[in-house]
């Protein structure tokens, strides 16, 4: 991909970007502003060219975060984000399934009446949250850093916590389920 700098003394410095037939430019310049607010001054496209103007010069890692969107944007991104969000709906579908299931199998183990529902909320609301939004990586994390001191006999215990990722994990595809919870 070719680039140029050029210095301006008054506004700062000036990239140029050789653009794909495709590359949908509204995007990349949303996505550059949301990866260097402070730097970035704006852009626009000349003929199949994009400047961009920064405050200070980009450093190599940055280049190249800005030549991989481009390369990535094209105008069927409307069709990637469809297929994105259908994934995310699915994995929070999944979740909210998880958590149906977690909070039944609960009651029928008794945390009514053992009177402990709030703490095992307190001790389950990061996987929880991560399973509300569809971060399902991060549910896996989430349940791997419960601490053994936050486990009981009955409702919180190391088998149901490892059978709980290993769901998460068979429905991301993993080849081989954890064997504990935690590691």
């Amino acid at each position: 991909m070719n680039e140029s700098l050029i210095k301006e003394s008054t506004t700062g410095y000036s990239r140029s970007f050789d653009l794909v037939s495709t590359s949908d430019v509204n995007q990349i310049a949303i996505e550059i502003t949301r990866l260097y607010p402070d730097l970035f001054i704006g852009c626009y496209v000349f003929e199949n060219t994009l400047r961009i103007m920064t405050k200070e010069e980009l450093s190599e890692i940055q280049i190249s975060k800005i030549q991989s969107l481009i390369s990535n944007s094209n105008v069927d991104s409307s069709i990637e984000k469809a297929k994105i969000k259908e994934a995310v709906k699915k994995a929070i579908e999944f979740g909210e399934s998880l958590i149906i299931d977690f909070s039944a199998d609960s009651i029928s183990l008794g945390i009514l009446q053992l009177g402990i529902t709030d703490q095992v909320i307190e001790k389950t609301s990061k996987v929880i949250n991560a399973l509300k939004t569809g971060s399902l990586y991060l549910a896996i994390n989430e349940i791997k850093n419960i601490p053994l001191s936050n486990l009981d006999d009955i409702i919180l215990t190391p088998l149901r916590l490892k059978d709980f990722r290993n769901r998460i994990e068979s429905y991301l595809g993993f080849n081989q389920l954890s064997s504990e919870y935690n590691q």
